[in-house]
């Protein structure tokens, strides 16, 4: 099973980011704070809050087989930006079938 979770700002208690990993949410959030990998607006923000001593709190809202984990996570995502919030992610583009 894939877990589709956001990342909570701490200054404004507001989802930032929108995500899905197989792994323990714990171990996601520790990689956030590894890497730059990802958007640039994303890392831009993980080292504004590292700058400023805080981390991000890592929330599950959905759990589905893999197979539907990417459509499940730009459903998420398109939640979110409808509802007003100002993600640090984009839409994914799902992977094109070879013929």
């Amino acid at each position: 099973m894939v877990k589709i979770y956001v990342l909570i700002c701490p200054i404004d208690n507001r989802v930032k980011y929108v995500g899905r990993t197989a792994f323990d949410l714990r171990t996601r959030l520790n990689c956030h704070f590894g890497g730059g990998s990802g958007s640039k607006k994303k890392t831009a923000w993980i080292k504004l809050l590292k700058a400023n001593n805080l981390r991000p709190t890592i929330k599950q809202i959905d759990e589905v087989v893999s197979s539907e984990s990417l459509d499940r996570e730009n459903y998420w995502i398109d939640f979110y930006k409808r509802s007003g919030f100002d993600l640090t992610n984009v839409l994914k583009n799902k992977p094109s079938k070879s013929k």
